[in-house]
């Protein structure tokens, strides 16, 4: 069943809006592989759900963009971290890596393996990220995938979903993960305060007790 459709506030024929897309959580990105119309660079859009609406949050541009790159050809997203690849970048191919800060969306980095077409199919889930390219260099055409890990977050003590405060938001985190529902992003070790390798009842209420204080 439809729920909404998205669609490119600023679209123009031939952006080929919709040409990849990912979706985690309350936040789904969109490649835009194709417009040539903005600044001569390709893009991709990350929507957020705000009760029953997906509103654009961000638009992305590779920081050394042009517009045959095709940046946004794939595209994934989980928690904080979206990866966005240009199968075409530099003539090799690129992806990257951007992480949410605040309400912002931050280039961390650019990989460039030395194969062709690095980019040509990404994803991205918890601290690893991998892309494919389809010509590694070292046997003709056979292809490859990397896997990148990502830099480990700087934890808080009940800062359960890692944006840098301790609030309700965390004690719902607790509450899905008890329940058995998903929920991302989650840091476990965050609030693992007895070092058990799971989320008891008695965290939870030591996270509702930090906020409380």
């Amino acid at each position: 069943m439809e729920q909404v459709e998205l669609l490119a506030p600023d679209g123009a024929e031939r952006d080929y809006f919709g040409d990849s897309v990912s979706i985690s959580g309350d936040y789904a990105i969109v490649g835009v592989p194709g417009d040539l119309n903005y600044y001569g660079k390709s893009h991709a859009y990350i929507f957020k759900k705000d009760g029953n609406e997906w509103t654009e949050q961000a638009k992305l541009f590779a920081s050394d963009g042009n517009g045959n790159d095709g940046f946004g050809n794939s595209v994934s997203i989980s928690g904080d971290y979206a990866i966005v690849g240009a199968n075409r970048g530099g003539g090799v191919g690129s992806a990257y890596i951007f992480k949410l800060d605040g309400n912002s969306w931050i280039e961390q980095t650019k990989i460039s393996p030395s194969d062709s077409a690095v980019g040509s199919s990404v994803s991205i889930s918890g601290n690893y990220a991998i892309f494919g390219t389809l010509y590694d260099d070292n046997v003709d055409n056979l292809g490859a995938a990397y896997i990148y890990t990502l830099p480990a977050p700087i934890l808080i003590p009940g800062d359960a979903n890692s944006n840098g405060i301790v609030d309700l938001k965390d004690l719902q985190t607790c509450q899905q993960v008890l329940a058995g529902m998903a929920a991302e992003p989650f840091y476990l070790e965050a609030v693992d305060f007895n070092g058990n390798g799971r989320l008891d009842i008695g965290e939870q209420i030591t996270v509702l007790r930090m906020i409380s204080y």
